[in-house]
C-alpha cells in the first residue's frame, strides 16, 4: 500500500466520529482506461448542518512544496468558503514526523504573496495545529472546540 493511501486512510477513521465522511474518488475508470476527475477535496465531514473539506498532503521535504497543491483544489476551497462551507488542508511533514492541520485562507494567503516556492514548517507551527496520531487516528478533537467553529 502507498504511505499516502494510509495517511488518508487514518484521517477517514479519524474524521469518522464527528459525523458523515464521504471520500471523493478521484480517479475514474472508462473502458479506454483511468483518467483524473477533479474532486474537490480528498473527504466531506457532515456535521451539524455544515460541511467541512479536507484535502490530504505530504513530502518528504523540510518545506512543503506548493506544486502538490492543483489549480483546481484552491479554486474548490475559495468556492466552498464563499458558501460558507470549511476548507482544510492535513499536511503530513515527514521529515519531522509531524501532521498538521490548517486553513486553506491561510494556504490561499501564503500563494498570494508569492514569495515562496515552498511553505516552511514555521508556517504550520505558526498559523496551523499539530495533530497527534493516538490508536491510529488524528486526535482532532481541538478542531471542533476552539479551532473550527
Amino acid at each position: 500500500m502507498r504511505k499516502g493511501k494510509k495517511f488518508e486512510e487514518i484521517t477517514k477513521k479519524s474524521l469518522e466520529k464527528y459525523g458523515f465522511v464521504y471520500r471523493f474518488r478521484d480517479v475514474s475508470v472508462n473502458p479506454k482506461g483511468a483518467y483524473r476527475v477533479p474532486v474537490p477535496a480528498d473527504f466531506m465531514l457532515l456535521r451539524n448542518g455544515k460541511a467541512y473539506f479536507f484535502e490530504c498532503k505530504q513530502t518528504e521535504k523540510t518545506s512543503f512544496p506548493l506544486y502538490h497543491i492543483r489549480d483546481v483544489q484552491l479554486k474548490y476551497a475559495e468556492k466552498i468558503i464563499q458558501n460558507g462551507g470549511k476548507y482544510y488542508f492535513i499536511i503530513y511533514m515527514q521529515k519531522y514526523d509531524t501532521v498538521y492541520l490548517i486553513e486553506a485562507e491561510k494556504i490561499i494567503e501564503f500563494i498570494e504573496k508569492g514569495e515562496r516556492s515552498s511553505i516552511p514548517v514555521e508556517y504550520f507551527n505558526k498559523h496551523g495545529i499539530p495533530l497527534k496520531l493516538v490508536r491510529n487516528r488524528f486526535k482532532i478533537d481541538a478542531i471542533f472546540t476552539n479551532f473550527v467553529l
